[in-house]
């Protein structure tokens, strides 16, 4: 078989100019490490269920990196050159945050070129990326629908940029057919096009060219000439599962930690805190590979985090954070690992029932008392943690009855109104529960289907009478360390 010329980064015209840090990738260029592991999970999750898959496995891998072995890197520092001399042209002396992605760059390189650098790649056994996927993960998720309700591409490919030091990553997919496909995207900056009327765009791609038609303006890499870099992640993707996908963060990050601890501590706390109903209920594998990172006498094979670690993991970060000073590298990191575990035990020990609602029936599992003082209500779509404070369903809601811990489970096998709604209304990081961006009439749906719910709870929880003080049982007064009081 005749191997194609490389892929090349290809900048189309634009008319619009976009700095360094300009609006698109401004509002992710602070992020910690758990909106991107989440959203890598997610998608991976999501994308297990509309394959059809029983278990997802996101297999995290780091691995050294040189110059010689990123795509186009010549093209790219021509680009990133030329779009730094433009944009202090232009604009006179670069902003603060400009200055510090140049350099940030700058650094990059020269590391590639001397003593290389940490690529990370993410794997998947999902439903495996194609020509539409692509499209739609390059547009930021816009016009695709995937055929199954289960998550979207969010952010899309700025949601990863903050991980990469050139902010430069690459995307491929083994679909079921086993045909493969990839591109690659490096968001810099524009830069004057030679005299055009318009300047060359801050989005570079990694295709084979562009083209027009009903598949997109793109065209991308197949099987000869998809680059070893990627091309070795679809391989195993091949072997292991037969489909799924890959995204490479090209010249990794640990995504800023000062003291680039494992990146299984970083992982691993954050997948069994935000995903623990999926691994919990054995529908989630997450895999941390970095051998390559430590020295022989730390080496410790692939670590696992599934149903059989993650109790011992919850019940280590509960009892750690308690202790522990705040970190503010995983500062506002969201379910804590106390709520984590509490709702680890409610699934674990609480009694199950189906609730019939005005959207659907939604799986509830209810202890009582609560694990914590606290009463708690918290929402999971597809095992992910969404948040805990739903309107109707927040614990004021509920202050006549004694503590109790409630969880909610969406999911996609029952793609009914409440999954759909709830998707609909996350917001692109998944997080959250924004009403305001369903219609007026779904809107209301989804109010009343809450309002449903939190009406049959009240129904299993008797009130306590307000002259009366309402005292946990003596395991859980010690666990606490206070007796709860309800007015």
């Amino acid at each position: 078989m005749t191997r194609r010329r490389p892929p090349t980064l290809q900048f189309g015209p634009t008319a619009t100019r976009h700095g360094f840090a300009s609006y698109n990738t401004a509002s992710f260029s602070d992020l910690r490490p758990a909106p991107i592991v989440r959203n890598l999970i997610q998608n991976a999750l999501d994308a297990a269920v509309e394959a059809g898959e029983a278990r997802s496995v996101v297999h995290f891998k780091v691995t050294g990196i040189r110059s010689r072995d990123i795509p186009d890197i010549d093209g790219y520092e021509r680009a990133f050159r030329e779009a730094a001399r433009d944009q202090t042209r232009t604009s006179g002396e670069l902003s603060d945050a400009s200055q510090q992605v140049v350099d940030t760059i700058d650094r990059a390189l020269h590391a590639l070129s001397t003593d290389g650098y940490w690529c990370l790649s993410v794997l998947d056994n999902g439903i495996g990326l194609d020509v539409k996927r692509l499209n739609a993960l390059l547009g930021d998720g816009a016009g695709f629908k995937a055929s199954v309700a289960t998550g979207s591409y969010g952010v899309g490919h700025f949601a990863f940029v903050p991980a990469s030091d050139l902010r430069y990553v690459l995307y491929g997919g083994v679909q079921k057919s086993g045909r493969r496909v990839a591109t690659g995207c490096a968001t810099l900056a524009s830069r004057d096009n030679f005299g055009e009327s318009h300047p060359l765009s801050a989005q570079g791609y990694l295709v084979d060219g562009f083209k027009s038609g009903k598949d997109g303006i793109y065209d991308f890499m197949t099987e000869t000439s998809i680059p070893a870099v990627i091309d070795a992640g679809l391989t195993e993707i091949r072997t292991r599962w037969k489909h799924g996908s890959a995204i490479v963060i090209l010249a990794f990050n640990y995504f800023g930690d000062d003291q680039v601890r494992p990146l299984w501590d970083i992982v691993s706390k954050i997948s069994a805190y935000n995903f623990n109903a999926a691994i919990q209920h054995d529908r989630l594998v997450v895999e941390v590979d970095e051998d390559d990172v430590l020295g022989d006498a730390d080496k410790v094979g692939v670590q696992r985090l599934d149903a059989h670690s993650i109790r011992g993991i919850l019940e280590l970060e509960s009892e750690s954070e308690r202790s522990a000073r705040k970190n503010s590298f995983f500062e506002g990191l969201r379910p804590s690992g106390r709520h984590a575990h509490s709702a680890y035990q409610t699934l674990e020990k609480g009694d199950r029932h189906r609730v019939a609602t005005a959207a659907g029936i939604v799986d509830v599992r209810l202890l009582k008392p609560a694990p914590t003082s606290n009463t708690r209500v918290d929402l999971y779509r597809n095992g992910m943690w969404i948040k805990d404070d739903v309107v109707g369903l927040r614990r004021a809601d509920f202050a006549d009855r004694p503590p109790f811990h409630a969880v909610l489970l969406l999911d996609a096998s029952v793609d009914n109104q409440f999954h759909r709604l709830v998707r609909k209304a996350e917001g692109p990081m998944h997080n959250e529960l924004a009403l305001k961006r369903l219609a007026k009439k779904e809107r209301e749906t989804l109010k009343k289907a809450l309002r449903d719910t939190a009406e049959w709870i009240k129904g299993e929880i008797p009130a306590v009478s307000t002259t009366q003080d309402y005292s946990p049982e003596p395991h859980h007064r010690a666990a606490s360390g206070l007796a709860a009081s309800v007015p």
